[in-house]
């Protein structure tokens, strides 16, 4: 009896060894999830231009490429510093305290642009409606 428990022993702990080492199962992607991606991109970018023009088109013109003195937010998220959504959820609460703050960025750009006002949407804009708008921007401005 104890030589067949030799064998077996060391069998049944390869097993329970290697079933410790596989990858785990990644969920299925339903189509349920796999089209809600799409949906809240869309949802996103149609919240995201309504926000535009409620708070941005008094100042700013829509971010199109080679559109006439319209392209100052073409790829602003790649000239942002890093994380750049982040960073732009930031500037846009409150881009006069970044000034204070002694935030390179936002006083570049103030001195570049001649900027003296504010954008001061902390208590007016959501973060997560800042998501949809920055949604709005990246689409608009790859076009």
């Amino acid at each position: 009896m104890r030589p067949c428990l030799f064998i077996l022993l060391p069998f049944f702990g390869w097993m329970t060894c290697n079933s410790c080492q596989t990858a785990p199962s990644t969920p299925a992607i339903t189509p349920e999830r796999k089209d809600s991606i799409p949906i809240k991109l869309i949802t996103g970018f149609n919240e995201g231009k309504v926000l535009f023009q409620q708070y941005c088109s008094s100042c700013h013109r829509p971010p199109v490429k080679q559109g006439h003195h319209n392209e100052t937010l073409v790829g602003i998220f790649d000239r942002m510093p890093a994380p750049s959504t982040q960073y732009f959820i930031r500037y846009i609460q409150d881009s006069k305290a970044l000034e204070r703050a002694g935030d390179t960025y936002a006083l570049v750009v103030a001195r570049e642009w001649h900027y003296t006002g504010a954008h001061h949407f902390k208590d007016s804009i959501t973060a997560e409606a800042m998501r949809s708008l920055i949604v709005y921007l990246r689409v608009t401005g790859s076009r």
